[in-house]
């Protein structure tokens, strides 16, 4: 009987798990996207590597 109780109890935490580490993906997702917009924007008047002769 314990060994049904633990076996139940480490499906829940794996569920639970699971839910925190996609919740994190989108909001990963919307920092890279932030983060490039903003080195695209910061970079975008630059002259190229090579001097833009």
């Amino acid at each position: 009987m314990k060994q049904l109780i633990v076996m139940i109890a480490t499906i829940l935490l794996g569920i639970a798990i699971a839910v925190v580490v996609l919740g994190f993906s989108d909001t990963a997702t919307q920092l890279s996207s932030g983060v490039g917009s903003k080195i695209t924007s910061t970079f975008s008047g630059q002259l190229p590597a090579g001097g833009g002769e």
